[in-house]
């Protein structure tokens, strides 16, 4: 964790305007998360939005090499 405020997954669902479910989905395809019990889970904002310019890098450069 780099000394930012941990953020709940309603934090989230309202930063980035998904749904519960589709954050669920991130964290099976390794989103970071960290899990403190079995139903409190906390995202580093930075590291959440790193993973996820890193998906759309990833999807955009497979439809470049079709």
């Amino acid at each position: 964790m780099n000394g930012y405020k941990l953020l709940k997954t309603i934090d989230l669902e309202n930063i980035y305007n998904v749904s519960r479910e589709s954050i669920r989905l991130w964290r099976e395809k390794g989103m970071p998360a960290y899990y403190y019990g079995p139903k409190t889970i906390r995202y580093d904002f930075k590291q959440v939005d790193n993973w996820l310019r890193d998906q759309a890098n990833s999807r955009s450069k497979r439809y470049e090499e079709v």
